[in-house]
Formats: structure tokens, C-alpha cells, sequence
């Protein structure tokens, strides 16, 4: 094993300004590298409002997504408190065999994609989402058989 040399750390540097220069080109954010005026540096408001502009879309889907759960136990729950058990079951059951599981895989799929990604290898971010469709899809496929027959399944566990 060869130890690194000086020139090493100026191509990984030179590498990681030009990377923070182009991801910033593409968040149309200002980059500031050591030749810049610090004048050119973005304001706490604006990169605030930046931040709020663009996470406001996924913050509202997530609420969103958790509504559809609560308007279910809130109307069921008007009905009797057999039903509203049997709707916190079903949303018990999704939460942990479908969300967690697909939730996980996804979350892997995030790190070996931002992971090629950085190394350049584009072919294999390709490779590695149509592996990971192919696995969520055949997961999700299982899931489904067996909510067809949950019930059974839950009578037969007793």
C-alpha cells in the first residue's frame, strides 16, 4: 500500500470544488470558492427561504399521507370500537409489513445510488435502481398475496 502524496489531496480537492460548484449551479445556489468576495455568500433569509420553497412539496405530502390514516380511524371510530380495533390492526400490519420494509430497501437504495453517483459511475446508479424496482416490485407482489388472505392468517395465529 502506497501512502498518499501531495498531489493526491490537490486532485481530490480540485475534484470536490468542482463537484460543490455544479451541484450548486444545479440548486441555483451562489458557490463561494476561496477566490470569490464573501459579498457574492447567500443570506441566512435566502438560503432559509430556499430551503422552505423546496421541502414545503414533500412536507405536505407527508401530512398529507398521514391524514388518510387518521380520517379512517376517526370515522370508523364513530361507528363501534370493534371496527376502530380492526382498522388500527390493518394499519398496524401495513405500517410494519409494507411501509418499514419497502421504507428500508428504499433507504439502501438511496446510499449505493448517491454512492456510484459520486464516483461518476452513472451506468451503475442505472443498475442499481432497476435492481432495486425489481426487488420492491416482487416484495410488494408477496405483500399483496398475503393481505388476500390476512385473515386467515390472523385466525390460524389465534
Amino acid at each position: 500500500m502506497t501512502l498518499p502524496n501531495d498531489n493526491d489531496y490537490e486532485r481530490v480537492d480540485k475534484f470536490a470544488r468542482r463537484a460543490d460548484t455544479e451541484a450548486a449551479g444545479r440548486l441555483n445556489l451562489k458557490s463561494l470558492t476561496p477566490d470569490q468576495s464573501e459579498a457574492e455568500d447567500t443570506t441566512w433569509l435566502e438560503s432559509f427561504c430556499l430551503v422552505v420553497k423546496r421541502a414545503t412539496p414533500m412536507i405536505a405530502t407527508m401530512i398529507l399521507f398521514q391524514m388518510v390514516q387518521l380520517l379512517n380511524i376517526f370515522y370508523v371510530g364513530q361507528k363501534s370500537s370493534d371496527y376502530l380495533a380492526g382498522v388500527g390492526l390493518g394499519n398496524m400490519l401495513l405500517n410494519v409489513i409494507v411501509f418499514a420494509v419497502t421504507m428500508g430497501l428504499n433507504g439502501t437504495l438511496e446510499t449505493f445510488v448517491a454512492w456510484s453517483f459520486g464516483n461518476g459511475n452513472y451506468k451503475m446508479c442505472g443498475i442499481y435502481i432497476n435492481r432495486a424496482r425489481m426487488v420492491v416490485s416482487l416484495f410488494l407482489m408477496l405483500a399483496i398475496l398475503l393481505f388476500i388472505w390476512i385473515d386467515k392468517v390472523l385466525i390460524s395465529l389465534g
